[in-house]
């Protein structure tokens, strides 16, 4: 039975739950090596909500945070205002062998790409983009994220039995209608002309769009220097109210903690119902054990 003090204060209560899991050990037996992880148990699930809650507030008190935050608000104003800036990302929406012929248009072997879910972590991505490469932290604009894409429907699409996955959740992808009012970070980096078979075959269910950006770094500067660069989307939202995949959303959240973004996602991504922030949801499930 939790005390009264642990219900009014959750994060004092997540910190205990740190320290009890040993959260931080290297050995931590839920760490994820695929997109996709084994069903959790109900005790797991509560290892889980309470593991990606601590890796959150972490670095919840990050102190350049604020600043990107007010910057990215800035930037999001003068794109808003000065849509030519943006007009070369107002592309439709391609498929992936509208995505090759691309380099073939632009007469180019790479092409910038920006990570935002599981491709920002790099052991992960590895799996897939195997050659090392430099990636540096952005932030997008116009491009709402949220968990919509069904976990069984990707299993069914991959072949993969889905017993122990009865319960639908969701992994995560940007809308691709442009919204001043959204902005996402990720990692930009270049995707070779001979990696995009590779990256279809992991990908598949989504499409690719060009959009805006701005460097991590500029933004912090006070420079606002549009580039864009090409993201995968995903149009339609099957009306269902979804719950993140948590092996995957964990996947996610470790990317995050080299970048000290962690802040940043929880708070500009949304459930499938689009109005409940990740950190939202993570406070009110690990609510749920208290």
């Amino acid at each position: 039975m939790s005390s009264r003090n642990e219900a009014n204060n959750p994060l004092s209560y997540i910190e205990q739950e740190a320290r009890l899991y040993r959260f931080d050990s290297p050995d931590f037996e839920h760490r994820c090596s695929g997109l996709l992880g084994i069903p959790l148990s109900t005790c797991d699930r509560r290892k889980l909500i309470f593991y990606c809650n601590y890796l959150i507030h972490k670095s919840f008190k990050s102190e350049t945070y604020d600043k990107l935050k007010e910057n990215t608000r800035l930037a999001s104003e003068f794109l808003d205002k000065n849509y030519e800036a943006v007009n070369s990302c107002n592309s439709k929406i391609l498929g992936w062998d509208d995505f090759r012929n691309e380099f073939d248009r632009l007469e180019v072997e790479a092409l910038p790409f920006i990570g935002y879910g599981s491709l920002i972590n790099q052991i992960d991505a590895r799996r897939t983009l195997r050659d090392e490469r430099d990636a540096e932290a952005i932030i997008g604009f116009g491009g709402k994220r949220v968990f919509k894409i069904s976990t069984k429907g990707l299993m069914n699409l991959r072949g993969l039995p889905t017993v122990g996955h009865e319960n639908e959740e969701a992994v995560v992808a940007l809308d691709p209608i442009f919204d001043p009012n959204h902005t996402f970070n990720g990692m930009v980096f270049d995707v070779k002309r001979n990696e995009v078979d590779a990256l279809q075959k992991r990908e598949s269910v989504y499409q690719i769009k060009k959009v805006p950006y701005i460097k991590v770094d500029h933004l912090m500067s006070g420079q606002l220097a549009v580039e864009s660069a090409y993201a995968l989307v995903y149009p339609q939202n099957d009306g269902l109210l979804l719950k993140p995949h948590l092996n995957y959303l964990f996947l996610i959240l470790e990317g995050h903690i080299e970048m000290d973004a962690t802040r940043f996602f929880v708070e500009t991504t949304y459930l499938s119902d689009g109005k409940t922030t990740i950190a939202q949801w993570l406070e009110q499930e690990a609510r749920r054990y208290l």
